[in-house]
């Protein structure tokens, strides 16, 4: 993840594009601000976040669906390598409240059940691999633990990839797999978004239960939103 402070006009990521040059000037403060006094948000959370603030501070529709990187992070484990193929089986969400207040429903995750195959991608953000073919590293077989309180990837790291031995040994390291981490990365349809009031912790808090899965991406773990997935719990 490349975050860029304080972004300028001249920095401001490709996807305030669509606003005119006062909107993003007021997007830019908002947009150093929260990254100010949040330096550890998800880039593409803080992104998606001001971009509907700007919409709605401006009464602009907001579009059918969004680009979304309201990510919820696991770590890699139970690898094991058989006849040459690398497999691997990670925890890529949960239904528990991030640290950003957030949570998918099980309804959200038996959705990105639903999407069947999805790639494994590397790259700096999830827009830097969401169109690019060679940021597939792998492909992963999704399953609901059977509480449905888990989407589970049962994957496979595509061998003659450049990255895929250096990452395989990380990955085969019991200390060093912790490093990498899983961020599933999508879309969120129109109303798949509500806010409800979790009795267990007193807080309000933002439910997600629908999610258009497009990708995982392979990511560092120091900007793990979930803290409550990992592969220890398999």
């Amino acid at each position: 993840m490349i975050l860029h402070i304080p972004w300028t006009l001249g920095t401001i990521p490709a996807a305030f594009n669509q606003f005119t040059t006062a909107q993003k000037k007021w997007a830019l403060i908002r947009l150093n601000a929260m990254l100010r006094d949040n330096p550890k948000m998800d880039e593409g959370i803080l992104i998606a976040t001001v971009i509907n603030m700007t919409k709605d501070h401006f009464d602009l529709p907001r579009s059918k669906s969004m680009p979304s990187d309201f990510i919820f992070k696991a770590e890699i484990g139970e690898t094991r390598l058989e006849d040459g193929h690398m497999l691997f089986r990670a925890i890529a969400s949960t239904t528990d409240i991030d640290r950003q207040h957030e949570r998918f429903t099980e309804s959200a995750l038996t959705a990105m059940e639903s999407k069947g195959e999805v790639p494994i991608t590397v790259g700096p953000t999830h827009e830097a691999t969401i169109a690019n073919v060679p940021a597939i590293i792998g492909f992963g077989s999704p399953r609901l633990s059977d509480d449905l309180q888990q989407f589970i990837l049962e994957a496979e790291l595509i061998a003659t990839h450049p990255y895929a031995k250096s990452l395989w040994e990380i990955m085969e390291h019991e200390e060093r797999r912790k490093q990498v981490k899983l961020s599933v990365g999508g879309m969120l349809p129109l109303g798949s978004v509500s806010h409800a009031f979790d009795a267990k912790t007193g807080e309000s808090i933002t439910e997600i239960n629908d999610f258009e899965l497009n990708h995982v991406l392979l990511c560092r773990s120091d900007t793990a939103v979930n803290q409550a997935t990992g592969l220890n719990d398999i």
